[in-house]
């Protein structure tokens, strides 16, 4: 693929591309994030069109994740478990700081 420019991945995509290397289908990951199938579908495919990269590939048994899926699964795992982290932190300082008032 060529060279694109630096994307930044919305971290619900990064999500999308952990619950998919889970084993969990779009239709499921859609309920699960309140989302439709389409809108988990597309913001997958954006990615992959932003960043040049295949992360998906289409089997009779449904959408799997390329090699190059999996690897960028293996660290948006820990992006998206750092984030879901401050933001429980983040969530405590605010009890802390409504609990000063």
């Amino acid at each position: 693929m060529t060279a694109h420019s630096t994307y930044n991945i919305p971290i619900d995509t990064l999500r999308y591309i952990v619950m998919l290397d889970n084993g969990i289908n779009f239709k499921r990951i859609a309920i699960e994030v309140g989302k439709t199938r389409q809108a988990v579908s597309q913001a997958v495919a954006t990615a992959e069109k932003r960043t040049g990269l295949k992360i998906l590939s289409s089997k009779s048994s449904g959408a799997v994740l390329t090699e190059q899926g999996e690897r960028m699964a293996t660290f948006a795992r820990k992006v998206v478990a750092q984030y879901d982290y401050t933001a429980a932190f983040v969530s405590v300082l605010q009890k802390e700081e409504y609990s000063q008032q």
